[in-house]
């Protein structure tokens, strides 16, 4: 079997497994645990309700903000050191508004690099302060299955030693979310580099998740989450740029979350995330990332 076959099989089979999880029974989530809750955040999450403006009198506001131990970006840690393993700690924060009008969501998510001493390193090479612009569009399709559409834009403007030009990147991408006894949902978009010396780090991006959300008390839940990731690069391109295709093709992270609902409309969320991802030449207790999260969102 070629490599091509075996990645198809390994991403049949992720699915398959995802698919037995869930049968005993991210609009956009924050991959804020993966982008310290991931960046600008998956399709294949919302529940498609387009009400999220109306409940409780409010005017479709949502602002949030986080802090967390690592920046994950499905599957690899952006701050980590080049000598490090993927465990590196290095925190961030995050800031987030969105704003909803029925079915559609229009949003602004940024993060920066706060601890560790290559922040200035890992600033100019783009990735220690990120800005991301989206919207998207959810509806119901039929009993609980519901989809949505959106193009992400993700910004670097403090970056000054990766393009000749602001590297920046454009994502369009859909997604299908069934809400049954766990939600279960499933991702697909083009994430693609801009400046025509970034386009070798383009690809296209397959996310099933599943998550499943209990209530603990008339305050506190639990909620938990799996997700598994599959990049297919464009290899002709990275030929002519000297680059693999290989490393960071696969990732999978577990995040196990606790909201409290401190007020009607606010909401703070603390959660522990464990991640993987290949790296060619790197022991796998190096690919293994565990990292902290505290989020808080206000509704208004």
């Amino acid at each position: 079997m070629t490599n091509v076959g075996l990645k198809c099989a390994w991403l049949v089979g992720s699915l398959l497994a995802g698919a037995a999880v869930a049968a005993p029974g991210e609009g956009w989530t924050q991959e804020a645990g993966e982008a310290g809750d991931e960046g600008v955040a998956e399709e294949g999450d919302g529940d498609g309700s387009g009400d999220d403006g109306e409940e409780g009198g409010g005017i479709g506001l949502s602002l949030g903000a986080g802090f967390s131990s690592m920046y994950m970006f499905r599957g690899k840690n952006l701050f980590a050191d080049e000598d490090a393993g993927m465990n590196d700690q290095n925190g961030m924060v995050n800031f987030s508004a969105e704003y909803a009008l029925g079915n559609f969501a229009v949003g602004y998510w940024n993060v920066h690099q706060v601890i560790g001493h290559n922040i200035s390193q890992k600033m100019d090479e783009y990735t220690g302060s990120e800005h991301d612009l989206y919207v998207t569009y959810s509806d119901d399709l039929a009993g609980d299955l519901s989809w949505s559409a959106g193009l992400g834009l993700y910004v670097y403007p403090l970056a000054n030693k990766v393009s000749d030009q602001i590297p920046y990147y454009l994502e369009p991408s859909a997604g299908l979310t069934w809400s049954g006894p766990v939600e279960v949902g499933l991702g697909v978009s083009y994430y693609r580099g801009m400046p025509e010396d970034m386009q070798s780090e383009s690809y296209i991006y397959l996310h099933p998740v599943v998550t499943r959300g209990f209530e603990l008390t008339d305050v506190l839940g639990l909620e938990v989450s799996a997700g598994f990731g599959y990049k297919i690069f464009d290899e002709e391109q990275a030929r002519v740029e000297g680059q693999t295709t290989d490393d960071n093709a696969y990732d999978a992270v577990v995040t196990v979350g606790v909201p409290w609902s401190v007020m009607d409309n606010l909401t703070v969320t603390a959660s522990a995330n464990a991640g993987w991802s290949n790296f060619y030449g790197m022991d796998m207790t190096d690919e293994l990332m565990e990292w902290g999260a505290l989020n808080v969102s206000w509704d208004i």
